[in-house]
């Protein structure tokens, strides 16, 4: 799997609508390569828990499912942002910042 994390590069989106079904499509198959797609849903997954949940407290070292998923969640919020390349889908994500 590693010789292909090489080969699949992070898709961009320029925010056009006419666009989004087949970057859409390319950020899913570049999420299943680097182990994040499961965390790609309309729902939030149920080990992330409550949304005041921190996951500092979390020991890192550990290898529960919970830290996985936060991991996992955190990867994809990651990729996601910098898959956007205008400030118009950057203001989406300023918007969906939580305190």
């Amino acid at each position: 799997m590693t010789e292909l994390k090489a080969v699949v590069k992070l898709p961009l989106f320029d925010g056009k609508e006419s666009n989004f079904c087949n970057w859409w499509a390319r950020f899913k198959a570049y999420a299943r390569v680097h182990g994040f797609a499961d965390v790609l849903t309309d729902e939030k997954p149920a080990l992330l828990g409550d949304t005041e949940s921190d996951p500092k407290h979390f020991d890192e070292t550990s290898h529960s499912e919970v830290v996985k998923m936060y991991k996992k969640n955190a990867v994809a919020v990651s990729q996601f942002t910098m898959s956007f390349t205008n400030d118009e889908c950057m203001g989406y994500v300023f918007k969906s910042i939580t305190s």
